[in-house]
């Protein structure tokens, strides 16, 4: 049954830090942390929030394979995100060269939640969606 008549376009966005789940009347943006990408029958779903979830169905892609390699893309970054937030931003730090949002230091190279030189703790959501 297409209800698109009746819910209008949908869009839904993944990337390193979470899905971000678009709609004429809401928009969601996940983390990580906060849902989780699967696939039963013809759908890829995302699990969000106690009992709520996004279906998306396979023919919304160009091919089989195409929504196969989009679901193991995003379990890819799921399993990421489940690793504690500090060496999360190890690994970010590693190899960008991102501005302190409050000092503007340079924290490429940066280990730890703060930086190291204005002592502003560092969410990596926060920095990336800036």
């Amino acid at each position: 049954m297409d209800l698109s008549l009746y819910t209008g376009t949908m869009s839904l966005t993944v990337d390193e830090i979470g899905v971000q789940i678009r709609s004429p009347n809401e928009e969601l943006k996940l983390s990580w942390q906060a849902t989780a990408p699967a696939t039963v029958g013809g759908f890829v779903i995302f699990q969000h929030g106690g009992h709520d979830r996004t279906f998306i169905p396979s023919r919304a892609f160009a091919s089989d394979i195409a929504a196969a390699e989009f679901l193991d893309q995003a379990v890819s970054w799921w399993h990421a995100a489940q690793v504690p937030h500090a060496e999360r931003l190890t690994r970010y730090f590693s190899d960008r060269d991102r501005a302190c949002p409050r000092c503007k230091y340079n924290l490429r190279g940066v280990r730890g939640e703060a930086c190291p030189e204005c002592g502003e703790s560092i969410r990596l959501e926060s920095l990336v969606n800036s």
